[in-house]
């Protein structure tokens, strides 16, 4: 009888921990498959326009997603000084996986740079300039919709015709490429990236 009800036990004990092993191993694909594949995701989500899922799919798994250029052989990874990056093959680009940041070098050693920062209990995402000594940065909330434009000492949160184009010019200049090279899922989450993201950009 004993060795009965320890045979038992040791089926259910064992079938748990299987179970537990399995949801595991689902969540962590899940939530992988979600990040290397947010690109395509975020091109196929419903979203109200202004917010620009694209960008934020970029910038928020820039560690995750597959970027065409990064030459592995510059990578830095240095975990007590929080330093990980990689250079692109022509050495334009820099890719920064601690700070959530792309920089585009330029040949007069400044640099364009497309960032997010957590203030206000929000994160904020900002593409910056400083060319001609002159400051420029365009700010945007988590789902992609246009804060604010600072230019040197002025500031607008209407854009301007030419402000689109600059913007646009940025954008496909930062990450044009790695958008136009993204990675299509062989299994589709499509369905849980909208359940998750649909009120971050419909809002």
């Amino acid at each position: 009888m004993v060795k009965k009800r320890k045979g038992r036990f040791l089926k259910v004990f064992l079938s748990i921990i299987i179970f537990i092993v399995f949801v595991l191993l689902i969540s962590g694909y899940g939530y992988r498959n979600l990040r290397v594949y947010s690109i395509y995701y975020a091109q196929n989500i419903p979203h109200k326009s202004g917010t620009d899922p694209v960008m934020c799919a970029v910038i928020f798994n820039l560690s995750s997603v597959y970027l065409p250029h990064a030459d592995w052989s510059t990578e830095i990874d240095r975990f007590k000084d929080n330093q990980h990056w990689v250079q692109s093959y022509n050495r334009y680009f820099t890719y920064n996986f601690s700070q959530f940041d792309i920089e585009y070098h330029r040949a007069n050693q400044d640099f364009v740079s497309f960032s997010w920062y957590f203030f206000e209990n929000t994160y904020n995402l900002v593409i910056s300039d400083k060319n001609d000594n002159i400051y420029r940065a365009y700010e945007f909330n988590r789902s992609g919709r246009l804060l604010s434009i600072d230019i040197g000492d002025k500031s607008r949160t209407i854009p301007t015709n030419k402000d689109k184009e600059i913007l646009s010019y940025w954008k496909n200049k930062l990450y044009g490429d790695i958008v136009q090279k993204r990675k299509k899922p062989i299994i589709n989450l499509q369905w849980l990236y909208n359940r998750l993201n649909y009120k971050r950009f419909n809002s």
